[in-house]
């Protein structure tokens, strides 16, 4: 991360694209605002009450959704995707592919990044499934 980070300014809102969700728990201590992820296809394989039975490494802890850490200052969703691990199929886990497209201008309306909102946007990118970004 710091690599990546090392010639961007910490002013500007910044969308991390990692693969693994688990990876919040690092990237939370960078200057990022929202980090969106993949890789846990939502568990793939869920029931009532009991939910997923299975993720892959990484996936572990945020398997689907939006997550809200440090105090609301850093902003994690995972997408459950379309695709399949191990098994080939899914149950109770509808596919899902997200687009995303941020607009500097109405950047206030736009739920899912709600934090931050009057800074300008960079994207860092790591190979990361499920989402299409369109910044406009």
């Amino acid at each position: 991360m710091q690599k990546a980070l090392q010639h961007t300014n910490p002013d500007l809102f910044t969308v991390l694209l990692a693969h693994e969700p688990d990876f919040a728990n690092i990237a939370k201590n960078y200057p990022i605002d929202v980090q969106l992820s993949g890789h846990s296809h939502g568990g793939q394989v869920r029931f009532p009450i009991v939910g997923h039975l299975y993720t892959p490494a990484y996936a572990q802890q945020y398997i689907q959704g939006k997550y809200e850490l440090n105090k609301e200052n850093f902003i994690l969703y995972v997408n459950k995707g379309i695709g399949t691990t191990r098994l080939p199929y899914r149950f109770l886990c509808k596919t899902r592919n997200s687009c995303l497209y941020i607009s500097i201008r109405f950047l206030n309306s736009f739920p899912l990044l709600s934090l931050k909102r009057s800074k300008p946007i960079r994207c860092v990118t790591c190979a990361c499934t499920g989402f299409d970004i369109r910044l406009e």
